[in-house]
């Protein structure tokens, strides 16, 4: 499997959505991925943040940007929030 379906919360326009990310991808790179469709999906009423983060939804931890997305504990369902 090369791609996971993860849930984003996101904060500033309090919409969630279901996205799939490249595992072999890294985490920062991945964010600015998530924020252009984001921003495209929601007629752009997302900003795009060059300082945007994403957390685990349920521990509140945030994802190491400089990790590999397989390598950084999100999975298949997990649900993230992007801040």
């Amino acid at each position: 499997m090369d791609k996971i379906l993860v849930t984003i919360y996101v904060a500033t326009i309090d919409e969630s959505y279901d996205m799939f990310l490249p595992i072999n991808m890294r985490v920062k790179t991945a964010t600015e991925l998530i924020q252009k469709v984001i921003k495209d999906l929601s007629d752009d009423n997302y900003l795009i943040n060059q300082n945007a983060l994403l957390y685990d939804a349920i521990s509140g931890l945030v994802i190491n940007i400089n990790n590999i997305v397989k390598d950084s504990g999100i999975v298949n369902g997990s649900k993230l929030l992007l801040i």
